[in-house]
């Protein structure tokens, strides 16, 4: 029964991609029935599927930006949406996609980039987390050739995934203001 519940909460947190209101009752109403520690367990597992899910979205539409201000800079960017592997297997792809756009950007307007090493980490969350640390460098000395006022980060708390979404937002408005700058359409 508890296995059964689990994977409904899992299944309607993915399918509705954020954890609203409505995808929230469904989890609470589908784990009403198994003890209190378990439904807590359950229902986290069921918003960091969810947050995972709108972290994929957020990686998606930055790198529909990045490609756009990197076409208008004249250049070319490659690699196609990953179909296969875990949910932060297929983010880390992306990541790493929007990483070298982002690094070909930051040539293109010869900004200065710190030296990026390879990134060990002791499970995939850790290791996508500081990869996107690596992006937000880059996108900070783009903004900074491009005399854009750097907005301050916010703290980071939470899981890694949390972190993650915290890093992925700033990347977004970032690179809308690149964009903006850029005049990109």
């Amino acid at each position: 029964m508890k296995i059964v519940v689990s994977a409904i909460a899992s299944l309607l947190a993915a399918s509705l991609g954020s954890a609203s209101l409505t995808a929230r009752a469904s989890i609470l109403q589908a784990t009403e029935m198994l003890p209190s520690q378990e439904r807590t367990f359950t229902i986290a597992q069921a918003d960091q599927s969810a947050l995972i899910t709108e972290n994929r979205e957020l990686l998606v539409n930055n790198r529909a930006l990045a490609r756009k201000i990197a076409t208008k800079l004249g250049i070319t960017s490659t690699g196609e949406l990953p179909t296969t592997g875990t949910p932060l297997e297929q983010n880390q792809v992306l990541i790493l996609q929007n990483q070298e756009t982002f690094k070909a950007i930051a040539e293109k307007v010869s900004a200065t980039v710190p030296a990026l090493t390879p990134v060990e980490a002791a499970d995939i969350a850790e290791k996508n987390h500081k990869l996107l640390l690596q992006n937000r460098s880059i996108v900070a000395g783009i903004l900074e050739k491009l005399a854009i006022p750097l907005t301050p980060p916010p703290e980071l708390t939470g899981t890694f995934v949390e972190k993650n979404n915290t890093l992925l937002k700033g990347n977004a408005g970032a690179l809308g203001k690149i964009a903006a700058k850029l005049d990109v359409k």
